[in-house]
């Protein structure tokens, strides 16, 4: 254990909390906790973002403390309204269809530019993924709900 995992298990167990007594917080199951405590990968491809910032919540973490968040060139945004107008603005600047774009991200969207609370639905993988294509940086969305 090493990385995201070891920070998150001893970010819990600073604050004296078991793994269920933050899954309950999260609304998670104990064994997707360990897993989390774990395996370092768990975090950029298994749990979803509004998983991943109510336990840095919980854990009075910031999304750079449990994973090196690349940088974007460009704006930041702070809300997913934001980042889905983001998306919306370079389809027009692009003249990309939202299918297209999906397949070249590599992730579908589910609905998200009607519906902006969807991006939470995707995993941090993804996420970065559609910052990087709109050129923007995503950390405020984390840092934002703390």
């Amino acid at each position: 254990m090493t990385g995201s995992a070891m920070t998150i298990r001893r970010a819990r167990e600073a604050l004296g909390l078991s793994l269920a007594e933050v899954a309950k917080r999260v609304g998670a199951s104990a064994d997707e906790l360990f897993d989390l405590e774990a395996y370092d990968d768990e975090l950029l491809t298994s749990v979803k973002v509004q998983r991943i910032r109510d336990l840095l919540k919980v854990l009075a973490l910031d999304v750079s403390d449990v994973f090196p968040v690349p940088t974007a060139p460009g704006n930041t945004v702070a809300t997913y309204e934001e980042l889905a107008q983001a998306v919306k603005d370079h389809l027009l600047r692009t003249g990309q269809s939202i299918g297209l774009f999906e397949v070249d991200v590599g992730w579908e969207l589910f609905g998200a530019l009607a519906n902006p609370a969807r991006f939470g639905d995707l995993n941090l993988d993804g996420l970065y993924a559609v910052a990087h294509a709109v050129r923007v940086d995503p950390r405020p969305l984390f840092q934002s709900r703390r």
